[in-house]
């Protein structure tokens, strides 16, 4: 028996075909880009909140950085302060050492700024070892000389 194959219909129907697939497709790309442009807004406002909410995030997450580093500072201090008016009440050496140093300087500082506002006059040496009177606040004429 001969087997004869019937007559093919797809070369008729392929033009129709590719023709069809290629307006479904500019349709699908058109329908795309209408509903690209009509919720594009809605997109970048979702991205923006999205970037809002982390900067948001981000400052929160400083501040407690913040307040932790503050609070850290703040008992260090107060515990350095606790520690240094202990020792001093015990009499250590190295606080008193320090204290007396710190109000030397402070002493020798404010003697300074006085010194300093002082009105400075000339005396010639001469009428100054005649009149001591007038460098009883001050050095004596002959301690200058010599």
């Amino acid at each position: 028996s001969i087997c004869r194959r019937g007559r093919s219909q797809r070369p008729d129907t392929a033009p129709a075909r590719i023709m069809r697939a290629s307006v479904a497709a500019q349709r699908n790309a058109e329908l795309y880009k209408d509903w690209l442009a009509r919720y594009e807004g809605k997109f970048a406002a979702y991205w923006a909140g999205v970037e809002a909410q982390r900067a948001s995030q981000a400052e929160q997450q400083r501040q407690l950085v913040q307040m932790r580093r503050t609070k850290l500072r703040d008992t260090y201090h107060t515990n350095q302060a606790v520690a240094r008016a202990r020792a001093l009440t015990r009499e250590e050496p190295f606080w008193k050492r320090k204290e007396r140093s710190t109000a030397l300087k402070a002493s020798v500082a404010s003697a300074q700024s006085k010194a300093l506002q002082q009105e400075i006059i000339f005396i010639p040496r001469c009428v100054a070892a005649a009149n001591p009177a007038l460098t009883a606040d001050r050095f004596s004429a002959e301690r200058e000389l010599s």
